[in-house]
């Protein structure tokens, strides 16, 4: 399956940046080595933009990311923290519903629970937002069941 993997980037803070760009290229990973092709904006254009002084908001990536929407079969949503306020993953759910793409989160495609299985980023688990009783559309955003972190 093509599948273009959204997660928020953008943050004050450069440890958060750093944190969401180390679980997005793990799940990246984890989702080539299970035989998909994916697109990662944050894996693909993280150190492009920054070796390169290139701006690292979704604005200037905007073209870039929506032909790979258009390529993609699904648009796969990493739901770490701050994916809900995210413009970038807000925008690409805009372009998902334009491209009639169907949405759905990391957890939800993968059936993946990152507060058991993946010790290696222990200290990243807490980043997650669960995805119960979310409603993954472009217009309405919400979370009915609190962080457990």
């Amino acid at each position: 399956m093509k599948i273009y993997l959204a997660a928020p980037y953008s943050d004050k803070d450069s440890k958060v940046i750093n944190k969401r760009v180390k679980i997005i290229n793990k799940r990246a990973a984890e989702l080539m080595n299970k035989g998909h092709i994916v697109y990662s904006p944050v894996s693909h254009c993280h150190t492009i933009a920054l070796e390169n002084s290139l701006p690292t908001d979704y604005i200037f990536w905007h073209k870039q990311n929506e032909s790979f929407i258009q390529w993609c079969n699904i648009i796969v949503i990493i739901t770490i923290k701050g994916w809900t306020k995210s413009k970038g993953v807000s925008d690409e759910m805009e372009m998902a519903k334009k491209y009639n793409k169907k949405i759905t989160s990391y957890i939800q495609f993968t059936s993946y629970n990152p507060l058991y299985i993946d010790n290696s980023l222990h200290d990243y688990n807490c980043l997650y937002q669960p995805t119960k009783n979310i409603l993954l559309t472009s217009k309405n955003i919400n979370s009915t069941e609190k962080n457990n972190c």
